[in-house]
């Protein structure tokens, strides 16, 4: 009984959104839209923390119960990577659209409200979905009800650059569409299945010299997750527009789509080798260290210059992508705990700063550190965040970041090409040094700290509750970081699950 109550979680996980997304389509009042998609979301989570525990001390929860000849449509699963990916998204999206509320609201219609929390609760369906199916067909299906929610969120917006974006994006995820279904039928064709769990069984039945289909089909996978979950390059531009389902949409690609990406990279991964990873079998490794060379420096030398906050909290992630693809071409107990904090930080770091960029944007007119006046009154939380921030970017001790960069450095010990290595964390340190300056400068060192400029005269609007998403996710950070030893046991296990 307890078990059957556990697996039914996992549906409920599914379910509810999907149900939820159908009242707020029939609701028509906007307070009780708002309410349905919260209390959604937050039951979600709960019901995540429930099974954390079970996850973590069995490995996985599955449904095993074979119920009927039709099964392959109940074939979910949640395991430890499942786990970490589902607390983080879900942690995201509730702060990001609890924020983006008034925002979106303004800028609709009572209609339009109800359909973009459908859209929205939609959206989070396929989310979960994604993260907790084990067959590659519903995989399948999952992705393309996930990318058709996310350009209906893109059609809300109105801004023709936002549209054309979305309209390149379509192009790139067709193709990507049909990528993943000629490798998924190409899957079955040679293994047989479209369960994971029963291809990685099946894969040490391949001999040695078919692993150039092996190959080709990795190939493509890879290909199709990147022009589906990593089109950074197509909406960069839209990253300074003042439109709220812009900065809803920037949200989603930069903090979201590529977590989903990289969540399906390890799974892959994990499927085809099991226990053992990517590159016993293919040398991978220097590829994804020359693109995450191209991706750190070119960021690196960005971000040393970039004054815009918007942009900054984005070239911070795409700095922790490329630490991401070091951690993953090493591959090794460290270098994959790296990883867990890289992700972590990056969630609860680096979104946050995006989201307060949002605000000084929209209420005096530039996100730019050196034309707003942080030193008054009216945006002392404001000061207050990016000065504690400081600590958070330069990676001090005990901070998220800091532990990321300690086990990526305990992993080079033995690798090939560590010199490679340790000049890209140089790099990125030096870059998160020198922002850390740059914020100092304007925070303490500036000399018309005292004249209160144009943008000052402005009511900060929505102040309580971005004051109030800022210290929960303060409390969350410190909560995480007095609470290290439960990240590390967390992390173990996380690591564990490619290398045990």
């Amino acid at each position: 009984m307890l078990k059957l109550a556990t697996t039914s979680s996992i549906y409920v996980l599914i379910i509810l959104p999907l149900i939820s997304s159908l009242l707020c389509f029939v609701s028509r009042q906007r307070g009780v839209n708002y309410f349905i998609y919260i209390a959604s979301a937050i039951l979600s989570l709960i019901i995540i923390l429930s099974l954390s525990l079970k996850t973590v001390v069995f490995g996985k929860i599955v449904n095993d119960f074979e119920i009927s000849a039709i099964s392959i449509a109940q074939e979910f699963q949640l395991d430890i990577l499942s786990l970490f990916f589902l607390l983080v998204i879900t942690y995201i999206k509730l702060i990001t659209n609890s924020l983006y509320r008034f925002n979106i609201e303004s800028s609709v219609s009572e209609e339009s409200n109800q359909k973009t929390y459908a859209v929205l609760l939609l959206n989070i369906f396929a989310i979960n979905s994604i993260l907790l199916t084990n067959n590659i067909f519903n995989l399948f299906i999952f992705c393309e009800i996930y990318i058709f929610t996310f350009l209906a969120i893109c059609s809300a917006s109105n801004d023709s650059k936002v549209l054309k974006s979305a309209f390149t994006y379509f192009c790139f995820s067709s193709a990507s569409t049909l990528l993943f279904l000629l490798s998924f039928i190409v899957i079955y064709l040679c293994f047989g299945e479209t369960n994971f769990n029963k291809i990685v069984d099946n894969f040490a039945l391949i001999s040695e010299e078919n692993y150039w289909y092996l190959f080709l089909i990795l190939f493509s996978i890879f290909l199709a997750i990147i022009l589906k979950f990593f089109p950074f390059w197509v909406f960069y531009d839209n990253i300074k527009s003042k439109n709220s389902f812009s900065d809803l949409v920037i949200t989603e690609i930069f903090f979201v789509t590529c977590l989903i990406g990289i969540y399906l990279a390890l799974k892959f991964i994990k499927s085809f080798f099991g226990n053992n990873l990517l590159f016993v079998k293919f040398n991978y490794d220097l590829l994804l260290i020359f693109i995450s060379i191209i991706i750190i420096s070119y960021t690196s030398i960005k971000i040393v210059k970039e004054k815009h906050l918007k942009l900054i909290a984005i070239d911070l992630s795409l700095i922790t992508l490329g630490l991401i693809l070091i951690t993953l071409a090493i591959q090794n107990t460290n270098s994959l705990k790296a990883l867990f904090y890289f992700i972590i930080n990056n969630a609860c770091s680096n979104i946050i700063l995006f989201i307060l960029a949002i605000y000084i944007k929209k209420n005096y007119k530039t996100s730019s550190i050196e034309q707003v006046n942080f030193s008054y009154k009216i945006t002392y939380f404001v000061s207050l965040f990016l000065k504690i921030f400081i600590s958070f970017v330069i990676g001090l001790p005990f901070t998220l970041l800091f532990f990321a960069n300690y086990y990526l450095t305990l992993s080079i010990m033995d690798y090939n090409y560590k010199i490679v290595i340790i000049v890209l964390l140089a790099i990125t340190n030096f870059a998160y040094f020198k922002l850390g300056l740059n914020l100092f400068r304007v925070l303490y060192l500036r000399e018309d700290h005292d004249q209160q400029n144009s943008f000052n005269l402005c009511k900060f609007n929505n102040k309580k509750t971005l004051q109030l998403a800022f210290f929960l996710n303060l409390i969350l950070i410190f909560l995480l970081m007095f609470n290290i030893n439960f990240l590390e046991k967390f992390s173990n296990k996380f690591a564990q699950y490619f290398l045990l």
